[in-house]
Parts: C-alpha cells; structure tokens; sequence
C-alpha cells in the first residue's frame, strides 16, 4: 500500500487574480515518507459505515468532470493532467461567498486495501486551514511552520478502481457545502451497491436500538446490549440478508418489528439508498462494523460492564435504599 505521487495547489477565492499553480511533490520526499503519507491522508477513509458513491450527471456521464478524468488517469497514469483538469474545476464550483479558499492536495495510490482486495485509488484532499507546525532543525534550532499535517481533511474524496466503473468514498466535514463538494463537484450519488445495504442495515438497526426503542418500549441497558449483540452475530454470520429471517430470529415481537420496519423506511429516506428486504451481504463490512460493537454498560464513574454473552448471567435491580445495581452469575473468576 503506498502514495506514488502527489501534487499539491492552493484554492483561492474565485475572484483572485492568483495564477493556477499545480506543484509536485518529489519522489524523494514521498519515497522516503510513506510510512507518513499514506496512514495520514488515507486513515479517514477506513470507517465501516462510509457509503460507497457512484459518479452521475443528469444528462450523460461523459459530462462529468471528475469520471471522465479519473477514468482517463487509470488508463494513462498522468497525475499531472488529471490535476491541470481537476483544479480548474474546482476553482469554477468554488464561487459561493461560504466556501472557504485552502489547500488541496492530489495523490495517487497503488494497493491500498478495498473490502479485503488490493485497489489504485486517487485521492482529492482540501485543508481549509493549515496547522501550525513547530520545526527543529538539526542544530536544534525552533521555528513556528505551517502545513499540512495529520489532521483530517474538510472535504476529500477517494477514487477507486473497482471492476468496470470507479467506485466514490466522500469525507465532507461541513454538511451544509454538500452541495458543493458531493454534486456540484464530484457529482455523485449514493451507489445502490450490496455494499451500502450491508453497512446501512447496521447502522439503521443500530439507532432502532440504541434510540427508537428505548423511546417506545420498556428496556433495560441490558436488554439494548444485548439485542445489539444478537443482531451484530446475524450480521455477522449470515451471506444473505433477509429482513422477514432477522425479524423472526432477532427482533420476535410483533409491536417492536412495526417499529424497526417504520424505522427502516425512516432512515432510508434521510440517507437515501433504500435497503431491500434480501440481499448479499458483504462479509468484510459487515465485520468492520462488529468489530466497532462494544457491549458496554456503563456505570457512572465507578465501572463498566462488558457483556459477551449469555444475557440471563446479568440481572438489573434495586435495593431498599433506592440504589441500582446489576447481579453477575459466573461459574469461575480469572
């Protein structure tokens, strides 16, 4: 996994008389920096509920700025070209007075990891603000410097080449420029993808759980975590979705199946990519979520319970004093 090349530019204001100036980033600094370069700008891009875009236009798709030139650095590999295409057009989407001017810098990367299989990818990065960077020379003499540094980019999209057409990841810190960024210029939309169904079916339960029904049913903490749990073991273990099989094994009652489907139409209509009631779900997604799933009770600020397991080991009561507490059944203490 490595950055082959990169290229960087500032964005001014549209009304700037400054002249596009595209500079390129040395094969020496990259080289011997890739243990820097690559986690830095591509570490955001690893969450598991990130949606997969497709490029679109609403007359053809050769009109689009961005697929036409990403589509055309795969085939040739010219960094530059894609940039001499990519900044002028994102100087021409830039012109409403709350955009902000920045930095945007431009890379390309072999062999990074997609859902398990190695992929080329492109990357679009813009800083709005540069960090301060305190610089020791090798005298051991200190300077205030700005730059880019580790800090997660206001706005960046990922390209990658994924079978015949290229698949979009989208970082956007400021929802109210979406506009700008996702379709004005990228100009994507949500792909209908199995990929995008299997993280949207998590995330949507997730909130069911966690905040609908807590809201319209009688629970404990205990009973979330583990209705969570239960749903991220069929997430987990089953190849294809099918929401009649979840709603029977997982969720069982009648009244609280209303609600998850309700639910689910809700969601789909704020995120906009309706899932299906049956579809393959992507194993690799789908672990990246479990994996994020922690059952944690927590208590005050005194301690916190972990629960794995059978749920009937944990009860939830209160004494004569008004004090909650939680009793544990264990067979041994390691």
């Amino acid at each position: 996994m490595n950055i082959s090349e990169a290229y960087t530019s500032s964005l001014a204001l549209i009304t700037s008389d400054k002249p596009e100036k595209i500079d390129q980033a040395s094969d020496l600094i990259i080289q011997e920096n890739q243990d820097f370069f690559t986690p830095a700008l591509l570490k955001h891009f690893k969450s598991a509920d990130l949606l997969r875009f497709e490029f679109t236009h609403n007359v053809d798709l050769k009109y689009n700025v961005l697929y036409e030139a990403s589509k055309t650095l795969f085939e040739d590999g010219d960094l530059r070209a894609f940039s001499e295409v990519v900044n002028p057009h994102l100087r021409d989407v830039s012109s409403h007075p709350n955009i902000k001017p920045g930095d945007i810098l431009i890379a390309k990367f072999t062999d990074i990891q997609y859902d398990d299989m190695p992929a080329d990818a492109i990357g679009i990065f813009k800083f709005d603000a540069r960090q301060r960077i305190l610089s020791i020379d090798s005298t051991g003499n200190i300077s205030i410097r700005s730059g880019i540094g580790t800090q997660k980019p206001d706005k960046a999209c990922l390209i990658l080449k994924d079978g015949i057409e290229p698949t979009v990841l989208i970082l956007d810190s400021d929802q109210r420029e979406s506009e700008f960024w996702t379709h004005q210029f990228i100009n994507a939309k949500p792909a209908s993808a199995a990929a995008n169904f299997t993280s949207e079916i998590i995330a949507s339960t997730k909130e069911f759980v966690t905040k609908r029904m807590p809201a319209e049913f009688e629970m404990t903490k205990v009973d979330e975590v583990d209705l969570m749990k239960r749903s991220m073991e069929y997430f987990n273990e089953t190849d294809q979705f099918s929401q009649a099989e979840y709603e029977s094994a997982v969720l069982v009652d009648p009244d609280v199946i209303d609600s998850f489907r309700s639910h689910k139409n809700d969601f789909a209509a704020e995120s906009g990519v309706a899932v299906p009631e049956s579809f393959s779900m992507v194993n690799s997604v789908a672990k990246k979520h479990a994996g994020n799933f922690k059952g944690i009770i927590k208590l005050d600020k005194n301690f916190h319970i972990y629960v794995h397991g059978d749920r009937s080991l944990i009860e939830r009561g209160q004494d004569a004093d008004g004090r909650s507490y939680y009793k544990l059944y264990f067979d041994k203490e390691e």
